[in-house]
């Protein structure tokens, strides 16, 4: 990779290593039900703990690094013929759970406005494993941010209401700028395309009424 900013070239040397059971979206990892197959079925996993640790050399510079990662495995029929956007936020609290919440936009589905409460669905996975799929409810607050290069707007913090733990955590993105774009390259007219907002975020709240903290992941693919 070459930082456009600098021009330095940035390589990645890093073993990740998941630790525990992964996170089986929905509670079985497939939707609308078992067993499913590939051509009528989504499939969705997450590796949760993934331990992370090796270097990341900028312009030649090795820096030691080490922390815990989140991978996310969608496959199926996601998207065959189907408009239906998302707005994600996943969690890894400090009590060891993990969290997957999310809400529908577009195509029949209702708006996100700010400060508006909406249904939302959330897998929580604690640390020994068991999960659960419960019913929830997505509110964005605080800060808008409007792409310059898509126009789109999105939202900087969400409040994710996860009533069957006694749980309200605010998700907040760490720096405004992070949707991705992609460039089709045509000869003296390259068309950019903003693909979706992928939001390096924190977390924080209170979980069964413990406060906790924790990483977190703030995605927005808007309609």
């Amino acid at each position: 990779m070459i930082d456009e900013a600098s021009k330095k070239e940035v390589a990645f040397d890093i073993t990740l290593s998941q630790q525990g059971l992964p996170l089986l979206v929905w509670g079985t990892g497939i939707q609308p039900s078992a067993p499913g197959a590939l051509q009528t079925n989504n499939f969705y996993y997450s590796l949760t703990r993934l331990q992370a640790a090796g270097t990341v050399s900028i312009g030649g510079s090795p820096i030691s690094v080490q922390g815990v990662t989140w991978m996310d495995h969608e496959y199926g029929f996601f998207g065959a013929g189907n408009s239906v956007k998302w707005i994600l936020q996943d969690m890894q609290l400090t009590n060891g759970v993990c969290i997957s919440n999310y809400a529908l936009v577009g195509a029949n589905q209702p708006a996100l406005r700010l400060n508006e409460p909406t249904p939302s669905q959330a897998t929580v996975q604690f640390a020994d494993g068991t999960t659960y799929y419960v019913s929830t409810f997505l509110t964005p607050r605080g800060n808008t941010w409007t792409s310059p290069v898509s126009k789109k707007l999105y939202y900087l913090q969400f409040q994710v209401d996860i009533p069957s733990f006694n749980a309200s955590i605010l998700v907040t993105s760490l720096m405004a700028d992070q949707e991705f774009v992609s460039t089709i390259p045509i000869p003296g007219f390259p068309i950019v395309i903003a693909e979706v907002y992928e939001g390096v975020s924190s977390a924080s709240g209170q979980f069964m009424g413990t406060a906790v903290t924790g990483t977190a992941w703030n995605e927005q693919a808007p309609a």
